[in-house]
C-alpha cells in the first residue's frame, strides 16, 4: 500500500475513489483478504506469538512488493518505483533465529521479524529484554 502511494505521487496519478462503488471495494477487499490469509499462514508456520501480527504484516507487504506481478508485466512494484531489481539474497525466513552484533563485540540471540521500512536493517526481537532491535549487523 505504501508503494502504491509513492507510485501515485511519482507519476501524478489522481484517482477518484468512491466508497459506494462496488467494483473498487471488491478489489480492495480481495487484496485485504489475501494479505490477512498470508499473514495467518506466516504466523502459523513460524510459531511466532500473536502479538507480532504487525511485524508479520509489514514483512508480507515487503515481500509482495518484491515479487513480480502480472499486472505490471512481470515486474515488481519495487522495480517500477526504484528502477532496479530487488536483491533476493537479503530475504530471510520470518521467525528464524539470528544473532545481532552489538558495538561492544558481543552477540545476542534474537528472532528475525522482518525488514525495517525506515532504516537499512533487520527487525529482530530480543527475548532477554523483550524489545525489538533494528540492526544491520545480523548473522542468520
Amino acid at each position: 500500500l505504501f508503494i502504491l502511494g509513492i507510485l501515485a505521487y511519482k507519476w501524478n496519478f489522481i484517482s477518484n475513489v468512491m466508497s459506494f462503488h462496488t467494483q473498487q471495494n471488491e478489489v480492495v477487499e480481495r487484496k485485504n483478504r489475501h494479505l490477512l490469509d498470508v499473514v495467518r499462514t506466516l504466523m502459523l508456520e513460524s510459531f511466532v506469538p500473536s502479538w507480532f501480527w504487525c511485524e508479520a504484516l509489514s514483512t508480507i507487504v515487503h515481500l509482495i512488493n518484491c515479487l513480480p506481478s502480472q499486472s505490471l508485466r512481470n515486474d515488481s512494484p519495487f522495480f517500477k518505483l526504484l528502477c532496479h531489481k530487488p536483491i533476493y539474497s537479503n530475504l530471510h525466513s520470518f521467525g528464524c533465529i539470528c544473532y545481532v552484533h552489538l558495538p561492544r563485540q558481543e552477540c545476542i540471540k534474537c528472532v528475525f521479524l522482518g525488514y525495517s521500512a525506515h532504516h537499512k536493517g533487520f527487525i529482530c526481537y530480543d527475548p532477554n529484554i523483550q524489545r525489538l532491535r533494528v540492526s544491520k549487523n545480523v548473522i542468520f
